[in-house]
């Protein structure tokens, strides 16, 4: 993709000549990250990525409470992943 990105190393000169629009998805295995898990969904959500899919391995707290407002938006995604599935 050569003609999407023009560089000029001398001149210091980076751009693009046509916006490129994609997915992004970023997938997570957690286990009772409960005070962490909204800033760092947060954190993700700042730098665009359209969906964050959370693998929650037998925590012991559920996540909707901190969660909540990114599930009813669309881009976070919860999915539950049973250790015995592994063993």
């Amino acid at each position: 993709m050569t003609d999407v990105f023009r560089i000029d190393r001398h001149l210091g000169i980076y751009e693009f000549d046509r916006e490129i629009k994609g997915k992004s998805c970023i997938c997570v295995i957690i286990k009772d990250a409960c005070p962490y898990v909204r800033e760092w969904a947060l954190y993700y959500k700042k730098w665009e990525f359209d969906k964050i899919v959370f693998f929650d391995k037998d925590s012991t707290r559920p996540y909707e409470e901190e969660l909540g407002e990114g599930i009813r938006e669309g881009y976070i995604e919860i999915r539950c992943l049973p250790s015995e599935q592994w063993s």
